[in-house]
């Protein structure tokens, strides 16, 4: 996904670092690598950067709601299913915190 997204920018800007960067904020995009994120701005790196490690810290805290929701839920016979954030975030991205989550999103059947 990263590596798609961050092609798209090129592709569509090629190495005007400027407007990759205004796309970026105008779009909320933090689905970038590394290597482009490094090549545009230093700063933007680093505010790249602890932007995932607060979604890496907000994820710990999620996977422990997570698992006391699914210990209360198999106590009280429940079926839940989880939505979007946390879960697409595993399914779609090689790094969790790549994909901005601020709630857990869950369904009860």
């Amino acid at each position: 996904m990263e590596n798609t997204i961050s092609q798209l920018f090129i592709d569509l800007y090629g190495n005007d670092s400027a407007r990759i960067l205004r796309a970026i904020q105008n779009t909320n995009t933090r689905f970038l690598t590394e290597e482009l994120q490094l090549s545009l701005d230093r700063e933007f790196y680093s505010i790249s950067q602890k932007a995932r490690v607060l979604q890496r810290l907000k994820n710990s805290c999620y996977l422990k709601d997570i698992k006391e929701m699914l210990s209360f839920a198999e106590k009280e016979n429940l079926r839940l299913v989880f939505l979007k954030g946390i879960f697409l975030a595993a399914d779609l991205y090689q790094k969790m915190d790549s994909r901005q989550s601020n709630d857990i999103d869950c369904l009860r059947l």
